[in-house]
């Protein structure tokens, strides 16, 4: 049986790894402002872009992640490893399909 592999998979990466990247640099960025001294250098460009703009990227990535996982769960039809059963069918003999006696 050839196996096909959901294009969203690496989409589904991709975005993971901007949030995860996002929320560390939005992390920075909150330490630095509590833990700043008044002589202290002046602010990265970055940190200027992420103080504002890190709520909405934060919203957009978090709702993106969310819109695939629920594309994939869509979309994934492959049949779990060592089942019997075709792709995209339930399988006959799951919990839901039993009567209990």
């Amino acid at each position: 049986m050839k196996t096909h592999k959901n294009p969203l998979y690496p989409l589904m990466g991709l975005v993971g790894f901007l949030f995860s990247v996002t929320a560390f640099a939005y992390f920075v960025m909150s330490w630095r402002a509590i833990h700043s001294r008044e002589d202290a250098s002046p602010q990265h460009a970055m940190m200027d872009f992420i103080d504002q703009y890190g709520i909405l990227l934060l919203s957009l990535e978090l709702g993106l992640l969310a819109l695939l996982t629920f594309g994939i769960m869509a979309t994934d039809r492959e049949p779990p490893e060592g089942s019997n059963t075709p792709s995209g069918k339930p399988a006959t003999n799951s919990r839901s399909s039993r009567k209990e006696a």
